[in-house]
């Protein structure tokens, strides 16, 4: 048999396969549904266990990324830094370079809608520190991270496309947001977001006088993410802003007395253990739940197949008594089974996608 007879019998078997699988929908169906749901639900929890652990944070610095804060015996799970000690701390040996940011939501207005936007305020270094630029314009320079020249942001790549159609003569625009005039610096590229998805644009941090006043330093409202040098590791950043700690408390006896009240101590974790501190568990646990469902939808789809070729058994054998060879009932077979997992695949797929954009 030459090539062209052999493409011309695979697509006759594989147009017979479909035939009969479309006369029997309830066995179509039932096969597609419990491979795509079996499929779709493990490629969910995948896509996400691979954007929330495995690259949480889109940067090409990731290995070197680290979460500092100060921890305090009330205080559960990971804390921040007053503007006071990041300022005093910034410098720090180990790092190289600390941005100190915090959530605010803002009212956005364009024509007759207003939109409340999750919105970062961030030291201007947080943009070389995680290794990303503006696709447009540029981010802002430190006479800009003062009271009153501050009204500059930085769009997100989804803001910018979604809010204002994707306009490449942005850069410069005045927009208005809570009331006030400010002017558009530039816009991420597209896919980055830091720290999480919902974070639609990043405007200065301006440290204002009471920022420094000495009943707001305990308040550690704000994030640190710093940048570790090659040679350094998380314990070492710790034992410096440990050391920095015990400075300012010999210096402040308010501030020692405060310390030794709450048990005030310096802490710093890469971001992707502490990511996966957080949640690795239970997206582990995930993973092995959502395996076990897709080996019992192997055992189904195994005993649905069994079931339908026993019950296929009559016309097999009317097929082979009228002369197709075991040959050809095998490749019809295959054929089905073909159909069954192009189709399953496609089904997993649109299932897959609709469970992670609902997580």
């Amino acid at each position: 048999m030459n090539l062209t007879d052999a493409l011309f019998s695979l697509l006759r078997d594989l147009r017979e396969a479909l035939r009969a699988l479309l006369a029997r929908p309830g066995y179509l169906l039932a096969c597609i549904l419990t491979l795509g749901l079996g499929l779709g639900a493990n490629l969910a929890i995948f896509a996400l266990l691979r954007g929330m652990l495995l690259q949480p944070v889109p940067s090409p610095n990731l290995d070197r990324l680290v979460q500092v804060w100060d921890a305090s015996r009330q205080q559960q799970g990971e804390g921040g830094m007053s503007v006071a000690d990041y300022v005093e701390r910034k410098d720090a040996a180990s790092l190289d370079g600390l941005a100190l940011m915090h959530r605010v939501n803002l009212n956005l207005a364009q024509g007759d809608s207003v939109e409340r936007i999750e919105v970062r305020r961030t030291t201007g270094n947080l943009f070389p520190i995680v290794g990303v630029q503006p696709a447009l314009g540029r981010v802002w320079g430190a006479e800009q991270e003062m009271p009153g020249r501050d009204r500059v942001i930085v769009l997100s790549h989804d803001l910018w496309q979604r809010r204002f159609n994707a306009d490449p003569g942005i850069v410069g625009r005045e927009v208005r947001i809570d009331g006030e005039s400010w002017t558009v610096l530039g816009v991420m590229p597209e896919g980055f977001y830091h720290p999480s998805r919902a974070t639609q644009a990043y405007v200065p941090f301006a440290f204002d006088a009471a920022e420094f006043a000495g009943e707001r330093r305990g308040s550690v409202y704000a994030v640190a993410v710093g940048l570790l040098k090659p040679d350094a590791t998380a314990d070492t950043v710790a034992r410096e802003m440990q050391g920095l700690l015990d400075a300012r408390a010999a210096a402040d006896p308010e501030w020692r007395e405060r310390i030794e009240r709450n048990g005030v101590h310096a802490k710093a974790e890469r971001l992707t253990d502490l990511q996966f501190r957080q949640i690795g568990p239970s997206m582990i646990a995930a993973q092995v739940a959502v395996l076990m469902v897709l080996l019992v939808a192997v055992a189904n789809l195994t005993g649905l197949t069994l079931s339908h070729w026993l019950a296929q058994r009559r016309a097999l054998a009317v097929r082979s008594a009228l002369g197709a060879s075991r040959l050809h009932l095998l490749r019809l077979v295959l054929a089905e089974s073909l159909w069954l997992a192009l189709v399953g695949c496609v089904a997993a797929i649109a299932i897959g996608a609709g469970l992670l954009n609902g997580l």
